[in-house]
């Protein structure tokens, strides 16, 4: 958390973060523009759903969703429909809230960073996120719907979290919860934010103080022990339906043996959260209100949305003989897909988020398919955040980076990379996408693991991150102009001439 210096550092350090995200704007404005502009308009998110919500907004039409889904709030289009209104049609009217949006965003990491790190470690990694390679940078230039509000509105929770953190008030769990239930939503992985969020304000807060002091006492040690057990064994008998549910979504149905285990875990469940809820109840009724407030503004908030598509939005779609892109569902790849997965994950998603072309990430790489150095890059950074994470951990224990405000930033990364990596979901190169509203903790998570050599070659650091943008310039000027890599399916018409 922030330190506490004297009103003149504090009024220096105002002015050196203000000047810093002047430069982050303007850096990743124009970062951005130039190939907004010069890049042919037909990539298919924008042609099948952005562009046909902008059109039916300008006509006048409420959307509740993005055209032709039943998710994902329109932000993006709605900003965009009110440029074609003055501008026209064309491919920067579309795009140009992306962009801005994106470079807000970029500034608002910065400011989360700032929060847990110095200024030119914050500034710098902000930087990265400014200039990013064309695979990142792709997210936050081109209408592809929700990605870059998201980003943003990411970095707007933490922002949140770090302040009520500091003063626990009403109007700062108002501003919390009404901030999540629009970022959940817009764009559902958000959510992962917002549990991360929550989690970490209450393992900061008094009564988790108390509960880990009565989990001192032989009393309270053994009152939690037999919470756990119970609910452990809830888990073990759930597993096996759930593994069996989940990896057979379409055509799953429960036998006779699957109910009685479901049974016995939900029992075994039940004993568990009840033993637990004893456990802390003397510690956990004063903060209840506002995990109630949260929750319910995660509820609430999208189902007014949810009833117009439920009751206006699809009738009239399934009238006009179109389908609906109807939202993602988690389904699990089983275990003797995971090698496979794991190729994936080393040939074409660390690669993009670390070096960028994103003409390269078009479709999933076959099992035949030989590794080539991109996975060589892969590994080589797995191993150097390993040893070097390891190693920090170790010296400060697993106690310490947990309260730190850092997880508020690097947990949502890193439970969307776990999460993602047994799904089916994470079906092609591209999906590294997921991981971009969550890049600012990627980053962070990266400098604390390499913060020992960071701090002591300052220049090497230097050298490095000019190389690094260098490269990414290079990359976006190449994406710049490549030719837009083959859709799958067909292709609408163009409904306006395509940018120059």
């Amino acid at each position: 958390m922030p330190r506490t210096d004297s009103p003149a550092a504090d009024e220096t350090r105002r002015r050196v973060e203000w000047w810093g995200a002047v430069t982050l704007l303007l850096a990743a404005l124009v970062w951005r523009l130039p190939y907004a502009v010069t890049r042919s308009f037909n990539e298919s998110d924008e042609l099948w759903y952005s562009l046909p919500t902008v059109e039916r907004m300008v006509k006048g039409e409420w959307l509740f969703y993005i055209s032709g889904t039943n998710y994902g709030a329109p932000v993006q289009e709605f900003l965009a429909s009110l440029l074609f209104r003055v501008f026209g049609e064309s491919a920067i009217t579309l795009r140009l809230p992306v962009v801005i949006l994106g470079a807000v965003g970029v500034v608002v990491a910065y400011r989360s960073l700032r929060t847990v790190v110095r200024e030119r470690a914050a500034f710098g990694m902000s930087l990265l996120l400014a200039c990013a390679g064309s695979a990142v940078a792709h997210y936050t230039t081109f209408a592809h719907p929700c990605y870059a509000a998201t980003f943003l509105l990411v970095g707007v929770l933490q922002l949140l979290t770090f302040r009520l953190d500091r003063a626990r008030t009403a109007r700062g769990w108002w501003a919390l919860a009404l901030t999540m239930g629009g970022a959940f939503y817009l764009f559902k992985l958000s959510l992962l934010q917002s549990a991360a969020s929550l989690a970490w304000l209450w393992w900061r807060s008094e009564n988790a103080d108390r509960l880990r002091a009565r989990a001192r006492t032989v009393d309270g040690a053994q009152a939690l022990c037999r919470a756990g057990v119970w609910l452990g064994a809830g888990a073990l008998l759930l597993a096996p339906v759930a593994y069996r549910f989940l990896t057979r979504r379409r055509t799953f149905v429960m036998l006779s043996w699957e109910k009685g285990l479901l049974a016995a875990a939900l029992v075994a469940l039940l004993i568990g959260a009840w033993l637990a809820t004893r456990a802390m109840a003397r510690t956990s009724r004063r903060e209840a209100w506002p995990g109630l407030v949260c929750a319910l503004a995660l509820g609430l908030i999208p189902l007014p949305a949810a009833l117009w598509h439920a009751r206006v939005e699809a009738p009239r779609v399934l009238a006009q003989g179109r389908t609906i892109y109807a939202e993602k569902r988690y389904e699990l790849k089983h275990w003797r897909e995971l090698p496979h997965q794991t190729r994936l994950v080393l040939q074409g998603i660390i690669p993009a988020l670390i070096i960028g072309h994103f003409d390269y990430l078009i479709g999933e790489p076959t099992e035949t398919e030989p590794l080539d150095w991109r996975a060589g890059v892969s590994v080589a950074v797995l191993a150097v955040l390993a040893w070097f994470g390891g190693k920090r951990l170790r010296a400060a224990g697993w106690r310490v980076p947990l309260r730190a405000g850092d997880t508020v930033l690097i947990a949502p990364f890193l439970i969307t990379a776990a999460i993602m990596f047994p799904s089916w979901a994470l079906h092609s190169e591209c999906c590294f996408r997921y991981l971009v509203p969550f890049l600012a903790g990627g980053l962070l998570f990266v400098y604390r693991a390499l913060e020992e050599p960071i701090v002591r070659y300052p220049r090497v650091v230097v050298v490095v991150l000019v190389v690094l943008i260098l490269q990414n310039g290079v990359d976006c000027y190449r994406f710049m102009e490549a030719p837009w890599p083959e859709t799958v399916g067909a292709t609408p018409a163009l409904p306006f001439a395509p940018a120059r």
